[in-house]
């Protein structure tokens, strides 16, 4: 089977979102829950920084791996991170 490569930064994205995913899955939806991940993941938290700053360097090197397909002009981009697999 071939092994397709990915960009360094979005394999970054990949693992920290698993991280996070870990942290959260047990939780059940609604107001609390969505009170709770704001404060303990929000702006702010070392989650959410690395989220940002890896987003917003994809963007900014243009390293084709987010904000590739314009949407509505060329401030309006959008892209699937990752195609859903048993590991994301």
């Amino acid at each position: 089977m071939a092994t397709t490569l990915i960009h360094p930064n979005l394999q970054k994205l990949l693992d920290r979102t698993k991280q996070f995913f870990a942290e959260v899955e047990d939780l059940t939806p609604g107001r609390e829950l969505e009170t709770r991940l704001n404060a303990e993941y929000g702006p702010g938290t070392t989650i959410y920084d690395d989220f940002a700053t890896l987003i917003q360097q994809g963007v900014k090197n243009n390293e084709g791996w987010v904000a590739v397909d314009e949407t509505d002009g060329p401030k309006y981009r959008r892209t699937k991170i990752s195609l859903p697999a048993a590991e994301t």
